[in-house]
């Protein structure tokens, strides 16, 4: 028999796979439809300038560009300091899709985190049970 603890855990593990999956989700959408606005908002940024090329690499190439975006969004201090991304790009970027960005890297990071919580959970309970 499943006990109550093991159905919270499962419920909590399927909402952990339904953020990701939208998190994702957000990442292809804006690999599709904002990556032209991203790129030429942060021109002058050594970002953008080093993996152009990936633009014509496909959604692995988009997805890469929106990663390496994403990372001098998160952390802007240290990627000015850097070189990496411009002061003045970085005050005239959208907020809005800004923040799309940081929040959905964030998510993901925490998600990742809360989901290895979750398997060292799993291994230190000793579920599942062996069946009898």
């Amino acid at each position: 028999m499943i006990s109550s603890s093991e159905i919270v855990f499962l419920v909590c593990s399927l909402g952990l796979f339904m953020l990701g999956v939208f998190v994702v989700g957000v990442w292809i959408y804006m690999a599709f439809f904002k990556i032209s606005e991203m790129v030429g908002c942060l021109g002058r940024s050594l970002v953008v300038q080093n993996r152009r090329a990936f633009l014509s690499a496909g959604v692995i190439g988009k997805l890469y560009l929106v990663s390496g975006i994403s990372g001098v969004l998160i952390f802007p201090k240290k990627s000015i300091k850097k070189g990496e991304l411009d002061p003045e790009d970085y005050r005239q970027f959208p907020k809005n899709l800004r923040l799309w960005i940081v929040c959905s890297t964030s998510a993901a990071v925490a998600i990742s985190l809360v989901g290895l919580g979750m398997a060292m959970a799993i291994k230190f309970l000793g579920w599942p049970t062996p069946a009898l």
